[in-house]
């Protein structure tokens, strides 16, 4: 972590830093409504105008039923040591998506300066995302691993990153609609239990070999 503070306070160009961000998303549970996570993962980081790739990794999968809300998203905002003030929040300039098993990429969501007028605001806007395309109806069963992130800071003298806050949200208009959960297992697919069955049966072939030596 100390590399990783030490090259976003001395980068000066626009070129990208990759940095891995761990969510503690808790134990698996299921889940009605939505919650707010922290990381103090980027704390210490100077707001200097730089550009940054956020990889943001879940501890467990972040699970989603067919009829939970196509209106899920993580708003994601940076504590800063900023004097509470009124003001709008101050943005970040970029895009993100979530990401999930077997490859899955949700939908690149774009975002850009400006903000939302606050009475005490200290945060910085990083921006937000959806899984799917958003209020778009049905979708499948998704198991998330994590978000990426590829967004330029803006440029503020002074200020630095105190910590990160992440708030997941189904925005449902209904109850049934509002439930999602946190797993820690990686569910089976025909390949593996195909090579499963292989492999047993590799082991019954070659055992009468064996007991014949």
């Amino acid at each position: 972590m100390k590399l990783i503070l030490l090259s976003l306070l001395c980068t000066a160009t626009a070129q990208a830093i990759t940095i891995p961000v761990p969510v503690d998303l808790g134990q698996p549970r299921k889940m009605q409504g939505d919650i707010f996570v922290s990381t103090d993962a980027l704390s210490g980081t100077m707001v200097q105008g730089q550009t940054l790739n956020l990889d943001y990794q879940f501890n467990n999968l972040l699970y989603l039923y067919n009829n939970t809300s196509s209106g899920f998203y993580v708003a994601i905002r940076a504590e800063t040591n900023m004097a509470p003030a009124p003001r709008f929040y101050p943005s970040a300039v970029g895009s993100g998506n979530f990401v999930g098993l077997n490859g899955y990429h949700g939908p690149v969501v774009s975002f850009s300066g400006g903000g939302i007028f606050g009475p005490n605001v200290t945060e910085i806007l990083f921006g937000l995302a959806y899984p799917v395309p958003p209020f778009s109806g049905a979708h499948q069963q998704l198991y998330l691993t994590g978000l990426h992130f590829h967004l330029t800071l803006p440029d503020m003298n002074g200020v630095q990153i105190t910590g990160l806050e992440l708030h997941f949200d189904p925005n449902a208009a209904h109850p049934w609609n509002n439930q999602w959960a946190i797993r820690n297992h990686v569910p089976e697919t025909g390949s593996t239990l195909c090579l499963l069955c292989l492999a047993s049966l590799s082991l019954l072939v070659c055992r009468p070999k064996r007991m014949r030596r």
